[in-house]
């Protein structure tokens, strides 16, 4: 069992995350791949709901008071080649991008500028 500040118990088990009552966010709530979210009662959102690569769909209870990212946003969007290689990437609103390279795939990725964010 997992208590959150806002004294509301839920439990973590097995890709499953289950609230017994009303799950009040007020930080960051990532939710990754195929996770199964449950929530009795209400999931109010007053911060950041990381669903970018969450396959699953959000609680019927849902009273939202911030920005959820649409994950079909990001993209790239144009790709030119001249001696630079130019890319338009597409981001989701209130999300930072960090843009890194690397020679090879498998090599260790180095960050490349300064954390960009993305506002409408």
């Amino acid at each position: 069992m997992i208590a959150h500040p806002n004294g509301q118990t839920c439990a973590l088990l097995a890709g499953q995350f289950l609230v017994c009552d009303t799950f009040t966010n007020n930080g960051t709530f990532t939710l990754p791949g195929t996770e199964q979210l449950d929530v009795a009662k209400q999931f109010i959102n007053h911060d950041v709901l990381g669903l970018i690569t969450w396959q699953g769909t959000l609680p019927a209870g849902l009273v939202n008071h911030e920005t959820i990212p649409d994950r079909n946003a990001a993209r790239i969007g144009q790709v030119t080649s001249n001696s630079d290689l130019n890319l338009t990437l597409h981001g989701c609103d209130g999300l930072g991008y960090q843009f890194q390279h690397a020679a090879e795939l498998s090599d260790s990725w180095t960050n490349h500028g300064n954390r960009q964010s993305h506002h409408i």
